[in-house]
């Protein structure tokens, strides 16, 4: 039986798993089969997603949740863009 090492924080509703040994899955997003130690899965746990996929779900997600902050001279924000971003 395959355990869990280590569970990564969730991130965008999906969570990353490493597991002591190698699985075989099939990923939900690109289809293919893979072998891997890393497995991220959606809250449901229904979707399986290589590291591949998983990688480019985050980064979709915070393209679309942290927009770039456009700034003119230092006169506020032009073109209606804002940022999430808390700094």
């Amino acid at each position: 039986m395959n355990t869990i090492e280590r569970s990564y924080p969730p991130r965008d509703g999906l969570r990353l798993w490493r597991l002591r040994q190698v699985t075989a899955f099939k990923c939900s997003r690109c289809g293919e089969g893979k072998l891997s130690r890393l497995i991220a899965s959606d809250k449901s746990e229904a979707h399986l997603y290589c590291n591949g996929c998983y990688g480019e779900l985050v980064s979709e997600q915070n393209l679309v949740r942290w927009p770039i902050e456009v700034r003119d001279e230092g006169f506020g924000v032009v073109d209606g863009a804002t940022s999430d971003r808390r700094e």
